[in-house]
């Protein structure tokens, strides 16, 4: 029982260590998922396990570590990614929205719209009627809300509501290197967690 303790005890630090580097470095290192095998079966042997069942619940151990860690990684860069992107445009679209306030109909649409660049026609009465209906049901709620005092982690909230940015994170960040950093933290964790009694 103290071995498998150790081995989870093992696999949260090898998590949050991996979350914690991606936090404070802006990357996400891969490799580190080699390190949090053997770490998970390190301590394991060292609580006294061993044996092709320790192994195995070492290996166990590290794939939900493994997936944890990589999950908090992406979390954290894309945090930073998000906020380089979004904060700018927040900044902006605070002033428009200060202005907004001056629009007293839909008819006066199409001239803020050219006036605050949110059309790439030549003049407001370019203004086609699909352009607009997006602009109220999409743009409209996010410069009212601005107006009712939005922080900038509800303008976030808002623009990604309905999208999973960690699954989109680890979709388009899971290549063949983090497979093979994977399968090898896994296969460390099992040979180490194992020791000398693996049959």
């Amino acid at each position: 029982m103290k071995a498998i303790v150790a081995a989870c005890v093992g696999g949260l630090v090898g998590a949050i260590i991996w979350g914690a580097i991606a936090h404070f470095t802006g990357y996400e290192i891969g490799y580190i998922a080699w390190g949090i095998g053997a770490l998970i079966g390190f301590l394991s042997a060292a609580a006294g396990g061993e044996g092709s069942t320790n192994g195995a619940i070492c290996a166990v151990v590290a794939v939900l570590s493994l997936v944890a860690g990589k999950g908090l990684a992406v979390k954290f860069v894309l945090d930073k990614e998000l906020k380089a992107a979004l904060h700018p445009m927040y900044v902006e679209m605070q002033s428009d929205a200060q202005q907004f306030k001056a629009v007293s109909s839909k008819d006066d649409y199409p001239q803020f719209m050219f006036d605050h660049d949110y059309t790439v026609e030549e003049s407001a009465a370019d203004v086609g009627s699909a352009e607009l209906a997006e602009f109220e049901t999409e743009t409209v709620p996010i410069l009212e809300g601005l107006n009712d005092g939005w922080s900038y982690k509800q303008f976030e909230k808002h623009l990604t509501a309905g999208t999973n940015m960690i699954m989109e994170g680890l979709k388009e960040s899971f290549g063949i290197i983090d497979v093979i950093f994977f399968l090898l933290g896994i296969a460390t964790a099992y040979k180490i967690g194992a020791g000398s009694q693996e049959t």
